[in-house]
């Protein structure tokens, strides 16, 4: 019965500091993320409303990258307060062994594992499938709200757009537009309407629905010169470019399924560097949220001699480890490219090269708490 108490105490004071911690890191990068999408610098202007929008959908991705370090520092603040409080001398006089001190930590770290790995497969796609939508719709809405008469706009280096005016009897109605397309030859491609209506439906593009005007490619009098009069044409400007200027740190392709990242990391047809990157993105779902149980396993040894730690041993140590375990995971992605690993084996790179260290740890820590 004692025994339950203590592993539920300890238990749900590790899950309070994990909940404080983690919502302090998911603040620390709302805030750096409000900075950059708030800067005068940037050319996208945002809404507030639109900000906290973003904001909701980047918290998955937040906190996956986040949980692991903050369950990390938990550990320490947890323990280093048995320490300090001799509730480790307590139990050891019950009769309490480490590993029983320690349990509630392995079971925590198993409950994150089991979140962060459903988040990673399930909600994280979800969530940047949607964060890319609504920062296509904002790119959309910054380029009709700019947009001023008798200016001349680039979209792209090789796509221009001018118009002499508005239509004040319709929304989003422009007269006189001029467009110039140099991209799909080396021909201009030049597009001149009485009107044109901008339609925000499609996903990354702006489609302009124009009337009443011609299509001209090449020079005039020279041989490939054609010319085509039309009374409606669609045509669409692709502004998906301008999600790169409203700074989001969005994972790269972290809005595929799981599905369709293996798909992706079976194409012979892209650069092995490439399918390998693709390979460790796929792996990576699975290897991240084991961080939960590497880092519990690094810290265990500290447990062996608990009643004879310091404070300093512990933050020292521990911080010195996670130090440790980011630097490997952070070279590790550049391991097919620099020495031809396996990208499946890459992403578990860090993970691998701390359960060689764990026995170690857990070695030297066994070795001193019979000394």
């Amino acid at each position: 019965m004692m025994g339950r108490r203590i592993f539920s105490a300890t238990f749900w004071s590790l899950v309070r500091i994990q909940a404080v911690l983690t919502l302090a890191m998911l603040v620390l990068f709302s805030m750096t993320l409000i900075y950059k999408l708030t800067d005068e610098q940037s050319s996208v202007h945002l809404p507030l409303f639109k900000i906290l929008q973003l904001l909701i959908l980047g918290l998955p991705s937040f906190a996956n990258l986040g949980t692991p370090f903050a369950y990390f520092f938990t550990l320490m603040i947890v323990y280093v307060r048995i320490i300090e409080d001799n509730e480790a001398v307590a139990l050891s006089s019950l009769g309490f062994s480490p590993v029983r001190i320690y349990w509630p930590a392995c079971v925590l770290s198993l409950v994150l594992m089991l979140l962060t790995l459903a988040s990673y497969i399930w909600l994280e796609p979800m969530s940047m499938r949607a964060l890319k939508s609504q920062l296509a719709r904002a790119a959309q809405e910054s380029v009709v709200d700019n947009l001023k008469p008798q200016v001349v706009y680039e979209f792209l280096p090789k796509l221009t757009l001018y118009f002499e005016s508005f239509d004040k009897t319709r929304a989003h109605a422009l007269q006189h537009i001029f467009i110039v397309d140099e991209q799909s030859s080396d021909l201009p491609l030049i597009i001149q309407a009485d009107r044109a209506i901008l339609n925000l439906s499609a996903a990354h593009v702006l489609s302009l629905n124009l009337e009443q005007g011609s299509i001209e490619q090449g020079f005039l009098h020279a041989p490939l010169y054609r010319h085509v009069d039309f009374e409606r044409l669609d045509y669409q400007l692709n502004v998906g470019v301008l999600e790169k200027k409203i700074k989001i740190p969005m994972p790269h392709h972290a809005d595929l399924s799981l599905r369709d990242l293996y798909q992706a990391a079976q194409d012979k047809g892209v650069s092995n560097s490439t399918r390998a990157g693709i390979q460790m993105i796929f792996a990576g779902k699975f290897a991240f949220p084991l961080a939960h149980l590497i880092l519990c396993g690094l810290f265990f040894p500290f447990t062996w001699r608990i009643h004879r730690a310091s404070r300093v041993l512990v933050y020292v140590s521990g911080l010195t480890l996670i130090i440790l375990y980011f630097v490997v995971q952070q070279s590790s992605i550049m391991w097919p490219r620099n020495y031809g690993i396996n990208g499946y084996v890459a992403a578990f790179g860090a993970d691998l090269v701390m359960l060689i260290l764990c026995p170690l740890l857990w070695l030297v820590g066994l070795l001193r708490a019979r000394s």
